[in-house]
């Protein structure tokens, strides 16, 4: 297992060699270079040029003398200096791919394949840290442990966060959460990431740890297929853990979610619920400042809210609303929370 984990430098450019020697004198202590041979298992015609590799970047240190013996510096303070350089190349590279890219806006691919469950957490942690408003997530416990961290300063920063959690996972490893709104499902289900309403990861695992993958979209009407598709099999069936949050100011994307936080404040008594709605009405980009009148839920056709204004009343549906009056993008509450 070990062994299988200090692979993973082949990523920062190490041999199978210099990953053998670099172990050996982390895990043994400072050793000369036959020893070093010993215990790595490595040919004795390369232990030299092998070391010297090691030293030329920055890995292990030298003793002064005749008879050399050979330390390996920690891992955290042997790899910052590779790490800052690499990130310091990936900028560059990204401004210089920016500047000479010939793919048009709006000609990149919406939705694609991630493979292997590190580029499949890459892509969830990236897909968190970019949410501004609203997260959707239903995870099992090993994921939500991997990404908690994440989910975590999503919180910090004010983002509405409803995580729907499976069998895997009891109260006491969601206790870190408590900004955010929890239910529990009885069996288990796909799990799902939906950020902002904007982006949306879908993993599928098909029991080989080695060959799941996941499916990345950012196309609008199938965001709105996966959105229904967590309401109906994997929100609806599962069971209140933590009620959503109801707090103020409040910055909701999601139609069905924007329905539920409304009918839950209605039915608390609430009289005037405050809020603007920002969306598309006839074509053209609106948004409607007024109270929020009513709510109306017809399961598998419609999560519609009404606004109103002068005496105008509107009814607001999602991003890709066929009946209402206005397709939704975002709503900013102003909620009574008292």
């Amino acid at each position: 297992m070990a062994e299988d984990v200090f692979e993973n430098l082949k990523k920062f450019g190490l041999t199978s060699y210099e990953i053998k020697a670099y172990r050996a004198l982390l895990l043994n202590g400072p050793m000369t270079p036959m020893e070093t041979v010993s215990v790595a298992g490595i040919p004795q015609p390369r232990i030299y040029d092998v070391l010297q590799s090691l030293l030329s970047e920055g890995l292990i240190e030298v003793s002064p003398g005749k008879k050399k013996i050979y330390r390996a510096k920690d891992v955290k303070s042997a790899f910052s200096s590779k790490l800052a350089e690499m990130s310091i190349d990936l900028e560059r590279i990204s401004k210089e791919a920016s500047r000479r890219s010939k793919t048009k806006e709006g000609k990149n691919p919406l939705i694609w394949m991630v493979q292997s469950e590190s580029k499949i957490r890459a892509e969830m942690r990236r897909m968190i840290d970019q949410s501004a408003d609203e997260l959707i997530l239903s995870l099992k416990y090993e994921l939500l442990h991997r990404l908690r961290k994440n989910i975590r300063a999503a919180l910090d920063r004010g983002v509405l966060v409803v995580i729907v959690v499976f069998p895997d996972t009891n109260p006491e490893d969601i206790s870190d959460l408590q900004a955010a709104a929890i239910k529990q499902r009885k069996g288990f289900a796909s799990e799902v990431i939906i950020s902002d309403r904007t982006s949306s990861i879908i993993k599928i695992d098909n029991g080989n740890y080695d060959q799941n993958y996941a499916i990345a979209i950012e196309e609008d009407e199938i965001i709105h297929i996966t959105s229904y598709y967590f309401y109906h099999t994997i929100w609806t069936p599962s069971i209140n853990v933590r009620e959503l949050p109801i707090r103020s100011p409040l910055r909701v994307r999601t139609s069905w979610l924007a329905c539920e936080i409304l009918d839950r404040q209605l039915q608390s008594g609430s009289q005037v619920i405050k809020g603007t709605v920002y969306g598309r009405m006839k074509g053209k980009e609106v948004s409607i400042t007024g109270n929020i009148t009513r709510v109306e839920i017809e399961p598998g056709y419609k999560h519609t809210f009404y606004i109103s204004r002068n005496k105008a009343e509107y009814s607001v549906g999602g991003k890709s609303a066929r009946i209402e009056d206005i397709a939704m993008t975002s709503v900013h509450l102003r909620l009574n929370t008292t």
